[in-house]
């Protein structure tokens, strides 16, 4: 019975004009995002030589100086220019080759996921999507059908999995199209730790999703899902997070302990593929726990009310 409340939520999900719209706007932006990080050169902009602080003295100039290579010289062409000429040229120039043009694909897709747009956008509709069921009171039919509302949580948190796998795949496919387009080549970069940042922020995602299905049957409302998960994706947080952090070593002394590595939002705005393993399991173990807190204690809620129906 639950294989079919997942069809039937997986069904209303896509048939949802947000759902389309969040993917739409998800697509501009990482597509635009990642263009500006392989073919925008900050560094030309800002009077500086492929962006590593050195000023511009040897932009390649092109104008005749008498008595120097006559014979390479043409009044009405100028100098010869070498294929040298044109490739350091490309690169002071601030669009050609950008400040990120030798990325690997894995690279590139961990820093759109990292600019937390994506979440956002999931956020948004996660709440939309598990407030539909109290705006249209479509969770009361639940206790006619099989006597239990968590039936339909449970599929909704389902079909949201599947969905921001989705998500994720085609964050993935814009940026290896955009490498064939214009990075220096559409190398994926696939190794164990790009396998296991992809597996890591899914988790991360999911159980952020599942966090604001929590606080939108806890309060009954779609508003305060929406509210939740887009203070959440915003990074809200930060700010007392940076306060505590400053207490904790002040008074404890440990240096590299951050509470940053404790908050799934945050946790996806600093997890790199480079991030050490320690962190990661750290990722990994504050995932399960606030996924089983957040789903459980969902059903507990709708269990308390099944009875008092």
């Amino acid at each position: 019975m639950l294989l079919n409340f997942v069809k039937m939520e997986l069904f209303r999900l896509l048939k949802m004009k947000s759902t389309y719209v969040m993917a739409i706007i998800m697509a501009v932006v990482v597509f635009g995002y990642t263009v500006f990080l392989l073919a925008f050169n900050l560094g030309a902009l800002l009077g500086m030589v492929d962006g590593g602080g050195a000023l511009a003295d040897d932009t390649v100039q092109f104008e005749y100086v008498a008595g120097e290579d006559e014979g390479e010289y043409n009044v009405f062409t100028g100098p010869e220019i070498t294929e040298e000429d044109k490739q350091t040229s490309k690169e002071n120039s601030v669009f050609g080759i950008g400040s990120y043009y030798y990325n690997d694909v894995s690279e590139t897709y961990s820093m759109n996921i990292a600019g937390l747009v994506g979440l956002l956008l999931l956020s948004i509709l996660a709440g939309l999507f598990y407030g539909n069921d109290y705006s249209s009171h479509v969770n009361k039919n639940y206790t006619i059908i099989n006597g239990c509302r968590w039936v339909g949580f449970t599929s909704k948190t389902l079909a949201l999995m599947i969905y921001v796998m989705a998500f994720h795949i085609m964050i993935w496919i814009i940026c290896f199209i955009c490498h064939l387009i214009w990075a220096d080549s559409a190398r994926i970069g696939f190794d164990k730790s790009s396998v296991m940042y992809f597996m890591i922020t899914y988790m991360v995602t999911v159980t952020i999703m599942t966090m604001i299905g929590f606080v939108t049957t806890l309060f009954k409302s779609k508003a305060a899902g929406i509210t939740f998960g887009v203070l959440v994706s915003i990074g809200t947080l930060s700010l007392p997070v940076r306060i505590a952090d400053f207490i904790i070593r002040a008074k404890y002394g440990w240096e590299d302990f951050s509470l940053n590595n404790f908050i799934p939002s945050r946790i996806l705005a600093n997890l790199t593929l480079n991030t050490s393993g320690k962190v990661v399991i750290i990722a990994l173990v504050c995932a399960i726990i606030y996924f089983i807190s957040a789903f459980f204690g969902s059903i507990a809620l709708l269990r308390k009310r099944d009875i008092a129906t």
